[in-house]
């Protein structure tokens, strides 16, 4: 099977901001030379009240596998960042 597309939630945790000011940096480094998963779209959730609230990301990659391999090394994961998580195999059917 060629590529496919996960969509990853992550939830961010109480200590969430301190954690972004000292990861992001890393975070978008770890993402551009990632060489089996590749990011299509990456952004913020947020709550009712603008505050973040956590991640959304649409990735393509070969398997399930590969994604969360990649996520589990990723600084934000590493750090602690996210409090609850999912990822399912997304069908792109409609966009660009």
């Amino acid at each position: 099977m060629g590529k496919q597309y996960f969509l990853f939630r992550g939830i961010d945790c109480e200590q969430s901001v301190s954690i972004r000011e000292q990861t992001t940096t890393q975070q978008r480094a770890y993402v551009r030379e990632a060489p089996d998963v590749k990011m299509i779209h990456g952004g913020l959730i947020y709550d009712g009240v603008d505050s973040v609230l956590g991640t959304c990301l649409i990735l393509e990659a070969v398997s399930v596998g590969v994604v969360e391999d990649w996520l589990c090394a990723s600084p934000f994961f590493k750090a602690g960042l996210f409090a609850q998580t999912s990822l399912e195999r997304w069908a792109w059917t409609y966009g660009r």
